[in-house]
């Protein structure tokens, strides 16, 4: 076998193969020199026909495993959760409100959402840096890009607060428990109102084999940074999916979900405490929303550094606009719907987040199975193509048998 090339993760080989070889569980076993390699196959190759003379990429066994961080809605979920989580308030509630708003707890809630847009778009036509307007001015340099779509997004916190007052002063979930909020999220999967992405379930099993024991040199941390309004309901909906016949039972491994929670019984919203993270040397009493882009990085900054780890040392997946700061700061994933296809014409114009990426320069991305173990940002349609492509490191592959 030749060898040769190296890479800033690992040891990354361009391998030659002359002798047979064998395919089993993510790993590469060579016959010729007994050496176990994990396989990152270049464009064009496949795993299922490795002829002497095919071309692959392949890193060491001994590469460390990459720490991941997820998105919940639109990520491990196929649609935003926000709607149903309001709907389940609506319901629970009688038929009149008996906050300052007055009317039913429907009515109350519509009013919410059309306050929310008429504030967002008022805001997004106050500024003249935003968005829609980098989209057409080409002169800006990638940098200066980013820089101004982050402002943007990252100044909408003002439209995001006054949506959670309007939502206090309705005491849309005032008297629901948190152990309400989580049977709701086990339930609302089980029956399938709510969608997970194929691969989370072996994601979540991969994650426990590898948690972190003393002494070990590459352990799997796995966490959730989301602007949810409640974490007891994201724990029900990842409860939901469960297998715990294979150990994905997230009670058990006490998987870090850094969120928003509705306060009982009051039913105020609140944020995370700097001492929610594991290991965070943090005030309890220092909450802050997570509301924005920002506050999601400051978020993950946290759990980096409780792991010992670089922010850029790690992987997140996101699909919107509040996963961008995080994209561009770690590793990023952008989760992509089902049926999404790269080559359709206006393929990126067709996913608002990889349309907003392109406009700022980082053009064309790569899908995970095509991408360099160095990858800055890729794009996948669920947690199995993510798996399967490898670039979470060995740590992350199925036991080979």
């Amino acid at each position: 076998m030749s060898i040769a090339g190296r890479n800033q993760v690992g040891l990354l080989h361009q391998i030659t193969s002359n002798g047979p070889l064998t395919w089993r569980g993510g790993l590469l076993l060579s016959s010729t020199s007994r050496s176990l390699l994990q396989l990152r196959t270049i464009k064009g190759s496949t795993f299922g026909k490795l002829t002497p003379g095919t071309k692959f990429y392949a890193t060491s066994a001994a590469s460390p495993s990459m720490d991941v961080v997820l998105d919940f809605d639109g990520t491990i979920t196929k649609q935003d959760t926000i709607a149903t989580l309001a709907a389940y308030a609506v319901s629970k509630r009688d038929s009149t409100c008996s906050g300052s708003v007055g009317g039913t707890a429907a009515q109350a809630w519509d009013r919410i959402v059309r306050a929310y847009s008429s504030d967002y778009d008022a805001y997004t036509a106050s500024r003249s840096g935003g968005a829609a307007a980098l989209a057409d001015d080409r002169a800006h340099e990638r940098m200066a890009a980013v820089k101004a779509e982050l402002a943007f997004l990252n100044g909408l916190r003002s439209v995001e607060t006054a949506s959670i007052q309007r939502i206090e002063e309705a005491r849309l979930f005032q008297g629901i428990t948190p152990e309400e909020l989580y049977r709701f999220g086990s339930a609302v999967v089980s029956k399938g109102d709510v969608q997970i992405r194929r691969g989370f379930n072996e994601l979540v099993c991969r994650a426990r084999r590898g948690r972190p024991r003393h002494g070990s040199g590459d352990s799997r941390h796995l966490a959730i940074v989301s602007v949810n309004w409640s974490a007891d309901f994201i724990r029900g909906c990842c409860s939901g999916c469960a297998d715990r016949r294979r150990g994905s039972d997230l009670g058990d491994l006490d998987l870090e979900i850094i969120s928003n929670t509705i306060e009982y019984p009051t039913g105020r919203i609140r944020g995370f405490s700097a001492g929610t993270v594991a290991g965070s040397d943090g005030n309890d009493n220092d909450t802050q929303l997570l509301l924005t882009a920002r506050d999601k990085l400051n978020a993950v900054t946290r759990l980096a550094l409780s792991w010992g780890r670089r922010v850029d040392d790690l992987v997140y997946v996101g699909d919107s606009a509040t996963d961008l700061e995080c994209l561009l700061a770690c590793k990023g994933i952008v989760m992509v719907p089902d049926d999404y296809k790269q080559d359709d014409v206006g393929g990126e114009q067709k996913n608002r987040l990889l349309a907003t990426l392109q406009r700022l320069g980082y053009g064309r991305l790569p899908h995970v199975l095509k991408c360099d173990p160095d990858f800055k940002v890729a794009w996948a349609r669920d947690f199995q193509e993510i798996l399967d492509s490898g670039i979470l490191g060995p740590g992350w592959q199925s036991d080979v048998r």
